[in-house]
């Protein structure tokens, strides 16, 4: 995440210097700036985009739909999922600790991750 966001800053940092350059043209200018962008969508495309994980801690989540979620490395810790839908649910890296009172009648079928292993 953290060198998408820095490309994607340098990149504009680039483009911001370029525009007051007189001896530069704008066909320069727009080369350069087009080149900057260019790069930082390689490097977004490589790297993936920028994302933070969920913050669900003690989130009352009871009876929700979350089915095809994307909650990979999501804090669910104390969070109350009974009667949850997470059918096919993304939960890799998901953090389900004393989580385990509030799973009474989850739907988990197909959720995929490896969050059952860090179950209490």
């Amino acid at each position: 995440m953290g060198a998408s966001l820095l490309c994607v800053a340098i990149a504009a940092t680039l483009m911001h210097l370029a525009i007051p350059l007189p001896r530069l043209s704008w066909q320069s200018k727009a080369a350069l700036s087009l080149g900057a962008g260019l790069v930082s969508a390689g490097v977004i495309a490589v790297v993936g985009t920028p994302r933070r994980p969920f913050d669900l801690f003690r989130a009352d989540l009871a009876n929700q739909w979350l089915i095809d979620r994307d909650l990979t490395g999501a804090d669910l810790k104390l969070a109350s999922l009974r009667g949850a839908y997470l059918i096919t649910a993304h939960l890799h890296g998901a953090d389900l600790r004393w989580a385990g009172d509030g799973l009474t009648q989850a739907q988990l079928d197909a959720a995929f991750g490896d969050a059952a292993t860090q179950l209490p």
